[in-house]
C-alpha cells in the first residue's frame, strides 16, 4: 500500500514532498531566487558587453576547489556573440560568470 501523496507506480514521494522534507520551502525559494537573479545579471553583462563593443565573452569560474569538473573544462573558453554558449548559471549553485573580451577600449570609455 502506498503512503498519502505517494505515486502508486513509482513508489516514491512527489518532487514537492521531497523538497519540503529535505530543504524546506524557504531554502528552496531562496535558492531559486538567487539562480534567477544570477541568470539575469549574467544575461545583462552579455547584452551590455555587446553594446560596448566586446568581440567575445569568456566563461570564467571562481577557480577554487568548489568548481565542478564540468565547469572547470569550460573555464577560459571564449564565445563570439551569436555563437552557442552555455547559459550561466550552469546548474544549481553555479558561481561562474561572463568576462567581456575587448580588443580595443570599450565604447564610451576614455
Amino acid at each position: 500500500m502506498t503512503q498519502p501523496n505517494q505515486s502508486p507506480h513509482l513508489n516514491k514521494y512527489t518532487v514537492t514532498d521531497y523538497w519540503v522534507s529535505s530543504q524546506g520551502l524557504d531554502q528552496r525559494a531562496e535558492m531559486l531566487s538567487k539562480r534567477a537573479i544570477y541568470g539575469f545579471y549574467n544575461e545583462l553583462v552579455r547584452v551590455i558587453a555587446k553594446e560596448m563593443g566586446a568581440e567575445e565573452l569568456e566563461y570564467t569560474t571562481m577557480r577554487d576547489n568548489k568548481v565542478r569538473p564540468e565547469h572547470a573544462v569550460l573555464d577560459g573558453r571564449r564565445y563570439k556573440h551569436g555563437q552557442y554558449k552555455p547559459f550561466i548559471p550552469n546548474g544549481i549553485g553555479c558561481r561562474c560568470y561572463w568576462t567581456p573580451i575587448f580588443s580595443h577600449p570599450p565604447v564610451g570609455v576614455v
